[in-house]
Formats: C-alpha cells, sequence, structure tokens
C-alpha cells in the first residue's frame, strides 16, 4: 500500500543530479579555502597592525615613570 499510495514523481526521479551534487562540493570546498585564507593571512595581518597601533599609542604617551624607580 505504501508503494501504491505515493502520488508524484517517483523516488528515482527526486534525487539530485550529479551536476547539483558537484556544485555543493565546489561550495563546500571554496568555504574551506577561503576559511584558511583568512585565518593563515588575514589574522595575522589584522595582529600585526593593532600590534603597531597600540606601540604608536604607547610612545605618544609622556612617560609617567620617575628615572631610577622600576614599576
Amino acid at each position: 500500500m505504501q508503494a501504491s499510495a505515493t502520488i508524484g514523481r517517483p523516488r528515482e526521479l527526486s534525487q539530485p543530479k550529479v551536476c547539483c551534487a558537484s556544485r555543493s562540493a565546489i561550495a563546500i570546498v571554496g568555504g574551506l579555502v577561503v576559511s584558511q585564507l583568512l585565518t593563515l593571512y588575514a589574522t595575522p595581518v589584522v595582529y600585526l597592525c593593532l600590534d603597531r597601533l597600540s606601540a604608536r599609542r604607547l610612545s605618544l604617551r609622556p612617560c609617567r615613570v620617575r628615572p631610577g624607580h622600576l614599576g
């Protein structure tokens, strides 16, 4: 009764085609490549920029420590 009660397209025709599967695979691999590039290149660049900015800001501040004192 289950097989005869289905209305519409047969199950074999509703499966995704090969081209659709390859498109999703390309999208997944592309996303992995982009995330690797962001992790390996963009993150260190942002870190270096922030480090240089903080060093520049520290060099512009007047020294509050008296000579001869530590801390």
